[in-house]
């Protein structure tokens, strides 16, 4: 009797472990088919998703099932980051239609989501877990906050074989984009992402942010040079 409840505790543990595994595979798989049914060029096509409901639901469930417990670093950063934007996105959904997610009362610091198990805010999500186990300045360039001065969303998700490279990759080509950052060489200054005044700490390890910038730009920006920061457009990043 014994051996026989013992094996049926194993059988349950095991197989509520694969469910959850399975919630990230549909989680994973449902974020992918988004990105490449409703995103074009970086914009996200929010009217048409808002009436497909059965692919929201079932984002939101498989969000807040998937378990941790078993993620790599990797995989957990990958995980995270997708989270970040997909939850994004389906909070404007959720209050679509709307030109801005700052008219959206509470959109990152007071609105709650089912996440993993716990319920968080998009600002809990980013500052207390994303960015406190995986302190990387280039995860600024990888979140995309639903406005226009964010970075584009990509047409493909994160994973924990390609999260290294395609987050050098995804900073490269973003400030690499005239619409982050220009420089002026007459007036020796550059104009750059409101972001890199909102977050400066975050660039420390780099010691100066200009130096953060130099290591991923084709063109480096002369030492002396002044940085300015460029007004951040809000309006929805919707096609």
């Amino acid at each position: 009797m014994h051996k026989r409840v013992h094996i049926n505790i194993t059988f349950l543990i095991l197989l509520t472990s694969l469910m959850m595994s399975a919630q990230l595979d549909v989680f994973q798989e449902r974020s992918q088919y988004v990105l490449n049914s409703y995103v074009r060029g970086g914009l996200v096509d929010y009217k048409n998703l808002k009436e497909d409901t059965k692919t929201i639901d079932i984002l939101k469930e498989s969000l807040s099932k998937t378990k941790l417990d078993e993620l790599s670093p990797q995989e957990l950063k990958a995980f995270l980051i997708n989270a970040y934007n997909m939850t994004v996105i389906i909070s404007i959904v959720e209050n679509y239609p709307t030109s801005s997610v700052m008219d959206i009362n509470g959109f990152f610091d007071k609105i709650k989501h089912q996440i993993a198990g716990k319920s968080l805010t998009l600002n809990d999500l980013e500052k207390n877990w994303l960015f406190k186990k995986f302190p990387d300045a280039r995860l600024h360039f990888a979140l995309v906050c639903g406005a226009i001065s964010c970075p584009p969303l990509k047409d493909t998700i994160f994973n924990g074989q390609n999260i290294e490279s395609r987050l050098d990759k995804i900073t490269k080509t973003t400030l690499n984009n005239s619409k982050f950052i220009t420089i002026d060489m007459h007036e020796k200054t550059a104009s750059v992402s409101k972001i890199f005044d909102w977050y400066q700490s975050d660039f420390k390890k780099y010691k100066t942010v200009l130096n953060f910038i130099n290591k991923y730009t084709d063109k480096t920006i002369p030492a002396g040079f002044s940085l300015q920061f460029k007004k951040y457009d809000w309006s929805l990043n919707q096609s």
